[in-house]
């Protein structure tokens, strides 16, 4: 820590294009190395991190991952949905304050079963479909760095409070959501 040195990449290179616009700036990708000393703290720094921050009051916080499990056709997926629209719109999830924000719901499974779920919570909640709330009908690969990648990708645009992925199970093809092996890729 503390030690200067030249950092890897193309340093100062520039691009040049044919269509006359000004160079661009490469971008340089930091070293594993350089983030890690980066990100170090000494001795009380520590004490300045922030505490978790609710996302669902006594739930789920922001940052985080949580897995919802339970048994098939147990009402996960309604829970889901619930949770979503009202960290959407704002609105308290079972008398709990929730940090508002959009929300990204990946329906990778049962995606016809979803439009009659929302406009029955609608309806019950007397409130429309929060507009911040966007839907992907199809599953994606969380296994396959491509898909995963590009999703983080969307996720990164889109700058979500939740990312809810329904169903865990179909988002790992050809891997086992009981296998810790799996789930830490």
């Amino acid at each position: 820590v503390g030690r200067t040195r030249t950092p890897r990449g193309s340093q100062g290179s520039r691009r040049h294009t044919t269509t006359g616009t000004r160079p661009r700036r490469a971008t340089r990708v930091p070293h594993p190395e350089e983030e890690l000393e980066a990100a170090l703290l000494t001795g009380s720094a520590i004490l300045d991190i922030p505490p978790p921050e609710p996302l669902i009051e006594g739930w789920l916080n922001l940052d985080s991952v949580a897995v919802m499990y339970g048994r098939p056709k147990g009402g996960k997926s309604f829970v889901a949905i619930d949770m979503a629209m009202c960290v959407a719109a704002g609105r308290r999830w079972h008398n709990r304050h929730v940090s508002q924000g959009p929300v990204l719901y990946v329906i990778a499974e049962g995606v016809r079963g979803i439009g009659p779920r929302v406009r029955a919570w609608s309806k019950v909640n007397k409130h429309p479909v929060p507009e911040n709330l966007v839907w992907l009908p199809r599953a994606v690969s969380m296994l396959n760095p491509q898909w995963s990648g590009a999703l983080a990708s969307v996720a990164a645009e889109l700058q979500p409070r939740m990312v809810i992925i329904d169903t865990l199970n179909r988002s790992m093809a050809g891997g086992d959501e009981n296998s810790s092996k799996d789930m830490g890729i």
